[in-house]
């Protein structure tokens, strides 16, 4: 997978211009262009990334206080207080704590989290949640206030606040990411096969939070589209991109441009972009686990493989059974509700169970929920029998856009990956 380098440009002054004429610096040339040469971007690619961070904002206000309710609540349903009014005002009261998990939210950049991965994302929540309910129980010893707020909400409130608020920020995603105005704009620098897998990479996966609107070549390039995105020409139009349109990033996917046309580059982007994105030419690795390390001034990428650290395979096998104790009465709630709408919408058994190859080359059985109807297919058969425009759809791609085997209840476990 295509891997990511993040800098932050920094700001300069520059020197006035007339506003219909910008100055473009080649070398020791520098010429005006008129701005005009620079169409505005159409307005179905106008982002709005605040309506995004307020989104989230709000995601993780409701996902927080649902979880504190959540934990308050549970006393409440197995043991009698003497005034359970006085015990839910007592809580109501922290309601100002929420606001240090914003901003602690906020100092870690995960607000707008653009371009975080979901694992680096998922870390540094995890991270930040934890510390702060560390430093609320440290305080409540402290201060001896045990006595007056229990210590059980204080972890309950804990653990479910780690999995609702990543759940609430995905769920936002999921049902909002592929809308227009989510996330920022970007330049993708390049035309050749790295920009073109960007590109690709960024419309299938709206909720890294990047619209490419635009492509930039160091030559004047002959087509007018990279992957439906326009080729608006030459660097250029760098300047008038990054100032007069504002957009925020650029992306420089440029597999064999020389050393020092680069240094030329990164000098002009960081006179116009907030963010520069540095894509290096290493197709095949996978980008979690990678980190940029310096090497006497030389840029490198150290790849590595936590699971084959002992200490690293320990924690996480006692992350996933502390996380299985602490949530399995829940889920088998999830499980039985889903078990019993896929019984009520179709016949058939609830599961079923498929082969896979584990480690040492073992074969074990992976159960999921059934999204089909019985006798499948049977049912594609006589499907594309009376639809023979579709069996082309079906040879190329093995799927329909429309399967007629998957149940109503299938096509929402699917669509919400609960299959």
């Amino acid at each position: 997978m295509t891997q990511e380098i993040i800098g932050k440009s920094k700001k300069t002054a520059t020197s006035y211009q007339s506003p219909s004429m910008t100055n473009v610096t080649i070398g020791e040339t520098t010429a005006q262009v008129s701005s005009s040469a620079v169409e505005k971007l159409p307005p179905k690619i106008r982002t709005r990334p605040a309506a995004m961070i307020g989104l989230l904002v709000m995601s993780d206000l409701l996902m927080l206080g649902s979880a504190t309710a959540l934990a308050v609540a549970t006393p409440l349903l197995f043991q009698t207080l003497p005034r359970p009014d006085r015990y839910i005002e007592l809580y109501l009261q922290l309601w100002p704590l929420l606001l240090l998990f914003l901003i602690a939210y906020l100092c870690l950049k995960l607000y707008p989290a653009v371009p975080l991965s979901p694992a680096n994302e998922l870390r540094r929540l995890t991270l930040v949640t934890t510390l702060i309910y560390l430093g609320l129980g440290t305080m409540t010893f402290l201060f001896r206030e045990g006595i007056t707020y229990s210590r059980s909400v204080l972890l309950l409130s804990w653990a479910v606040s780690l999995v609702m608020v990543p759940t609430g920020r995905a769920a936002l995603r999921m049902f909002l990411s592929s809308r227009q105005w989510w996330g920022y704009p970007a330049v993708v620098l390049g035309v050749g096969s790295t920009a073109r897998s960007v590109i690709r990479t960024l419309q299938a996966h709206p909720e890294i939070g990047l619209k490419p609107v635009a492509v930039l070549n160091e030559r004047q390039p002959r087509r007018h589209d990279l992957e439906g995105v326009p080729v608006l020409g030459s660097f250029d139009k760098l300047e008038q991109l990054g100032r007069e349109q504002r957009v925020p990033y650029a992306i420089m996917a440029l597999a064999d441009l020389q050393t020092h046309h680069i240094n030329e580059l990164r000098d002009r982007l960081d006179r116009s972009f907030r963010h520069l994105l540095v894509i290096p030419h290493m197709n095949g690795f996978s980008s979690l686990w990678v980190s940029p390390i310096d090497l006497g001034g030389v840029l490198g990428l150290e790849l590595q493989h936590r699971l084959l650290d002992p200490g690293q395979w320990l924690l996480k096998r006692s992350l996933d059974l502390a996380l299985i104790f602490l949530f399995s009465p829940l889920l088998l709630v999830v499980v039985g509700l889903i078990a019993m709408a896929i019984k009520l919408d179709s016949r058939g058994p609830a599961f079923y169970g498929h082969q896979r190859i584990g480690e040492g080359g073992r074969r074990f059985t992976v159960w999921k929920f059934r999204t089909m109807h019985r006798r499948a297919e049977r049912i594609l058969v006589r499907y594309l029998k009376h639809h023979p425009e579709l069996r082309e759809e079906w040879n190329h791609k093995h799927k329909l856009k429309n399967d007629p085997r998957i149940t109503f209840v299938g096509r929402i476990l699917r669509k919400t990956s609960l299959d």
